[in-house]
């Protein structure tokens, strides 16, 4: 078993970029940083999917009349509320991108 976490050291120290900035490790750090938006992304409709498919007060599944049923109005206000979050989040970066940068 020891045996299998063994390599975990060296892919955290790789993932971290080590003690070192050169050009890899920044390529690797931006390529991270850019990515996990996406995957927040990606995992946000994947649990709205799963969370309107099964109902939202069932996560048991249990087969009862008692669930809330997949409404286009949630998926409306769902969908209105990640344009809204999308569209602040682009307002930031193409407009806001020196509000975190040093006063200087």
């Amino acid at each position: 078993f020891t045996n299998l976490l063994s390599p975990f050291p060296s892919l955290i120290e790789w993932l971290c970029g080590g003690h070192y900035l050169y050009n890899p490790t920044l390529k690797r750090f931006f390529l991270f940083h850019f990515l996990f938006p996406f995957l927040l992304i990606f995992f946000l409709f994947l649990h709205l999917f799963y969370l309107h498919f099964i109902s939202s007060n069932n996560p048991l599944r249990n087969s009862t009349n008692n669930k809330i049923p997949f409404f286009p109005f949630i998926f409306l206000k769902d969908f209105f509320g990640f344009i809204l979050i999308l569209c602040l989040y682009l307002l930031q970066t193409h407009f806001g991108i020196s509000s975190f940068s040093h006063p200087d």
